[in-house]
């Protein structure tokens, strides 16, 4: 399995919409960033020259180094033992580029956030952040 980065999933409207959602429920978030990760599951390796078609595959929306890391982060995918229309156009795109080694790619957000109080705080609001309505 290849787990790569991916661009920042977050415009700076969605991302300010929703600290000020957090701000509103009284959920103590200071900062959220978030990218795409992407998961790659492989019958067997991939060459170099398969491993670039991959890694342009897979570079799309803004720059990659506009992400910025927090002190704690988590993970959201698709639910397990479901396959995303994402994931089927993506794997389709990929077996038409000739990486025929991909069984599967999917796609996940992760979320980097920073909080004026211990993480696990958080989960004392029920669903830690508003992330459904992104």
């Amino acid at each position: 399995m290849l787990i790569l980065p991916g661009s920042p999933s977050l415009t700076d409207f969605a991302r300010q919409k929703l600290l000020a959602q957090c701000h509103s429920q009284g959920i103590p978030l200071l900062d959220i960033q978030a990218q795409f990760v992407h998961f790659v599951d492989l019958s067997q390796e991939i060459s170099d020259t398969q491993n670039a078609v991959l890694h342009k595959l897979l570079t799309y929306g803004p720059k990659r180094q506009s992400i910025r890391t927090l002190a704690h982060s988590f993970v959201v995918v698709p639910r397990l033992g479901t396959i995303s229309p994402w994931a089927s156009k993506a794997t389709d795109i990929a077996h038409n580029c000739g990486l025929s080694q991909i069984r599967r790619i999917e796609r996940g957000n992760q979320f980097y956030f920073s909080t004026s109080h211990s993480p696990s705080c958080l989960y004392e609001f029920g669903y830690p952040i508003p992330l459904h309505e992104l």
